[in-house]
């Protein structure tokens, strides 16, 4: 078990272009804490520590963000590990990929 705990918040999402209520675009900022079950803890960002890009799906109908589906882009990596995190695992630089869907509320703007 990973417990995942976003930093750096808020978290912007920039919408790029829209088909039928689904909007593509970029999650912006991102940075987070991971903490696993052998009491490893890491902390995930971009570049030089900056915040992360990540690319999102906004859906309007169901106000739905989706991240890390297919040919998503990102450049969230291990900034920092403990002794406790296993390195046949992941390591410093190792780039990591978020897969997940959160219900937005309330709802964003878009219009």
């Amino acid at each position: 078990m990973v417990q995942v705990t976003a930093s750096n918040l808020p978290w912007s999402f920039n919408p790029v272009a829209s088909a039928s209520g689904v909007f593509l675009g970029t999650l912006t900022g991102v940075k987070v804490k991971i903490v696993g079950s052998d009491n490893c803890h890491a902390t995930l960002a971009g570049p030089a520590g900056a915040g992360a890009s990540l690319s999102a799906t906004y859906t309007n109908s169901t106000a739905t963000l989706t991240l890390g589906s297919t040919g998503s882009t990102t450049n969230l990596s291990v900034q920092t590990t403990d002794v406790n995190c296993d390195p046949t695992l992941f390591n410093v630089g190792d780039v990591f990929k978020l897969s997940a869907s959160y219900k937005i509320s309330p709802p964003l703007p878009t219009s």
